[in-house]
């Protein structure tokens, strides 16, 4: 995806630096239907389509899904890969029901992260992965990303691997070590069991730009995106047909992939595009539309099955490209287009994060005792533990809107539509950890801070994870629609260490 992106960031996102496209002056006109001497692509996945009107005698394929293939990005509300953030083995099976109603062919965008449970799932799914080996400017992080795409791809789900994406564009690689990475992974893949195609997937202005990269890919992989271009959406398909055709002119006899490509539905213009619901579905329509009147059926990666918070660095549009909203809900204008998510992944994407592998976005995190001791709280891979030192009343963690401040100047959030707060607890492993009680809380932007909400009391004796469920309605006296600090945890007694993680609010 087009967009200023950031760097470290590789891995999962397909946005890229606006850049000025080369000039298309010539452009090959395609019918309805192509001519069996044109040079055409190809995939397995190809959506029912009405009698053609043309008069050739080509018949169009057909397929049971929707979409041919589509992009996936993983990352619920909270989590983001620049800060190794990543979603759970639970939140990505809750996901694949609603990619396999969609389509047969999803692309992902790194190795490492969450792949391992994205192509495990896709395999019990049957669905096929093209899998991405995100490259960038840091040479031990590809040398990462290198070593874990070689492992994946022996799982008989993946049937492409996507080796960079978007690298020349960004300014990542010379080509010349991009072509290196290329050839190493293919000479991998000739060992695996299964046939593979190895790419690379750049935009339309890069490949035009890098004939001699076609050497050494089996297929090309090119982004066509009308509104980075800033066309305006009467003119986006048109653009793109013409964007395609000359690619296909220019790789003669060559497979060519449309990598991706959409619309989004909220932020800024790019010039005469503009984003909006409307356009978002009314794009969709029409690139489908195109793909279903080819005779030889055109492969292509939509972009995305849901928007992705965490994409806040490009142009404003990053977080608007899924047909999906993030909680999993199908936006209102396709809900004549698309089936609804599955009730798997609208259950874990319902979840309001408040601690998962690290502190939302727009919480604070505070941390006290009678004595006015501070330093007894660590926090490594996505766990929180506490230590709770001797010699004191109280001492309590707690987490708040925004930064900690005092009253009167308290922001709040609306968590009146949960049901209840949930969290895994244990005794922190070979810390001499000594069984005991804590008490859970939560208080809204009024209450005093002198001890006196309403907590619930937990206690500890294992170092073995336990998750707790405590009802909202246990929080008596807290106006959950005003809440402030929505998770605490108190200390009255020796206990501990503690570890925490997974703090998160649960759906009704």
């Amino acid at each position: 995806m087009n967009g200023p992106r950031t760097l470290n960031a590789a891995s999962w996102r397909s946005g890229r630096s606006l850049v000025t496209f080369l000039a298309v002056s010539v452009i090959l006109s395609m019918s309805s239907c192509q001519s069996p001497g044109e040079i055409t692509t190809h995939t397995t996945a190809k959506p029912p389509t009405p009698p053609s009107t043309s008069t050739s005698t080509c018949q169009p394929a057909s397929s049971a899904h929707p979409l041919a293939g589509l992009a996936y990005g993983p990352y619920h509300l909270g989590q983001d890969p620049n800060y190794s953030v990543y979603p759970s083995a639970e939140e990505v099976a809750a996901d694949i029901p609603t990619l396999a109603s969609l389509t047969g062919s999803i692309r992902i965008y790194s190795s490492l992260g969450p792949a391992r449970s994205i192509v495990q799932d896709a395999e019990r799914a049957q669905l096929s992965v093209n899998l991405g080996i995100s490259l960038g400017r840091d040479a031990a992080a590809n040398k990462r990303e290198m070593a874990a795409g070689m492992n994946l791809m022996s799982n008989p789900a993946v049937s492409t691997i996507t080796v960079g994406n978007e690298v020349l564009l960004r300014g990542d690689l010379p080509e010349s070590k991009l072509v290196a990475a290329i050839q190493t992974v293919r000479a991998a893949a000739r060992k695996v069991g299964h046939p593979l195609l190895v790419t690379t997937a750049d935009v339309d202005a890069v490949w035009l730009a890098h004939p001699d990269l076609a050497r050494y890919v089996d297929a090309i992989t090119v982004h066509l995106y009308p509104f980075w271009q800033k066309i305006a959406i009467g003119d986006a398909i048109p653009a793109l047909k013409k964007s395609y055709a000359r690619i296909v002119s220019t790789f003669p006899g060559k497979k060519v992939i449309i990598g991706e490509t959409g619309w989004p539905s909220g932020g800024p213009p790019q010039g005469a595009a503009v984003p909006s619901a409307e356009n978002q579905a009314r794009y969709f329509k029409d690139f489908l539309a195109w793909t279903r009147q080819q005779c030889s059926p055109i492969q292509y990666y939509y972009f995305d099955a849901f928007d992705e918070g965490w994409k806040t660095n490009e142009a404003g549009v990053g977080a608007h490209w899924g047909l999906y909203d993030q909680n999993g809900t199908l936006k209102p204008a396709f809900h004549s287009l698309l089936p609804a998510a599955s009730p798997m992944t609208l259950s874990e994407r319902a979840y309001r994060d408040i601690y998962v592998g690290g502190l939302d976005a727009g919480f604070g995190l505070g941390i006290d005792t009678s004595r006015h001791q501070y330093g007894w709280l660590t926090a490594a891979q996505g766990t929180l533990t506490l230590a709770y030192p001797p010699g004191q009343t109280w001492g309590s963690m707690f987490i708040t809107v925004g930064q900690p401040v005092p009253p009167g100047h308290r922001h709040s959030i609306d968590l009146s539509g949960y049901g209840s707060l949930v969290l895994d607890m244990r005794l922190a492993p070979g810390r001499s950890a000594h069984p005991g009680c804590v008490r859970l809380g939560v208080k809204d932007r009024t209450q005093p801070d002198n001890g006196t909400e309403t907590t619930v009391r937990e206690c500890l004796n294992s170092s073995a994870w336990s998750t707790i469920k405590v009802p909202l309605t246990a929080f008596g006296g807290a106006v959950l629609t005003q809440l402030y600090v929505v998770f605490e945890v108190v200390f009255s007694n020796a206990v501990g260490p503690i570890q925490l993680n997974n703090i998160r609010y649960a759906p009704s």
